[in-house]
């Protein structure tokens, strides 16, 4: 590799530039699988394992027991400034999604955006008594009518709820379908931005068929969004006013107090 300013040649390292080629891998794709890092790179399945392990015992990568999906860590903090992403977003929100959930007792989680959807980051089913399935980290949201999708559109800025929505306005999914009606969809948001909320329909019914219903607030960081704080309820036993009337105040104080952590560690 000659260097251009007449430095001496140096030997490429290749463990090196893939183990930078796979963290960017990541950093695009966070929370996803082996198999999705191996596709994003082009490298062979036993290397991109090894890179993966190896940057995870560095600590810049972390895996729950029993889950197969890598997310990034907070020391990938030491390689950038002034970047917020989802995997850090969940480091810094994890104490005040458990303080909560124990307040609430309902299930909450958050949720950042993830291309043309929402990703599931981090929530607390496995502590909630009243969580009627349970949700895996990295789960695919949808983001015209999941409830953090619907916060997400609202609240970002111009410029990106135009490129998502065009993106999904070309789209064959009928998830999507709702982009192609722009004044329905405009007056949808408009009414979230109104309220400062959303609700969304549980995306599956439980394994004795009770329903569930999402109530969504958006998080920002000073002043940037940065994803969305989201509570799931059993809508058979709450209307939608009684949630808001119980759970709007503790669900903005704890999006606060998450976007307050997430700057900070930013910082």
């Amino acid at each position: 590799m000659a260097d251009t300013a007449g430095m001496a040649t140096v030997p490429e390292i290749r463990a090196l530039q893939r183990g930078l080629r796979l963290l960017e891998a990541v950093n695009l794709h966070n929370g996803g699988r082996l198999r999705d890092y191996v596709a994003a790179t082009g490298l062979a399945k036993t290397t991109v394992h090894r890179l993966l392990e190896n940057l995870r015992a560095a600590g810049y990568l972390q895996r729950e027991p029993g889950d197969d999906r890598y997310y990034l860590t907070l020391a990938v903090r030491r390689l950038s400034d002034g970047f917020y992403d989802g995997g850090w977003i969940s480091a810094a929100a994890r104490p005040e999604l458990e303080v909560l959930a124990a307040a609430v007792g309902f299930p909450v989680a958050i949720a950042t955006p993830y291309g043309a959807a929402m990703m599931l980051r981090d929530n607390t089913d496995a502590m909630s008594p009243l969580a009627p399935n349970v949700y895996s980290r990295g789960t695919i949201l949808p983001l015209l009518s999941s409830a953090t999708g619907k916060v997400y559109l609202a609240f970002c800025d111009g410029l990106t709820r135009k490129t998502l929505l065009d993106v999904c306005a070309r789209s064959a999914k009928p998830e999507h379908a709702l982009a192609r009606r722009p004044a329905l969809l405009q007056r949808a948001l408009a009414q979230v931005r109104q309220h400062g909320y959303a609700f969304g329909p549980g995306q599956r019914r439980t394994p004795v068929a009770v329903r569930t219903a999402t109530f969504s607030v958006p998080i920002h960081a000073g002043e940037q969004l940065i994803g969305c704080l989201a509570l799931r309820y059993l809508s058979e036993s709450l209307a939608r006013r009684q949630v808001v009337r119980r759970y709007l105040g503790p669900m903005r104080a704890a999006a606060r107090r998450i976007g307050d952590r997430v700057r900070r560690a930013a910082a």
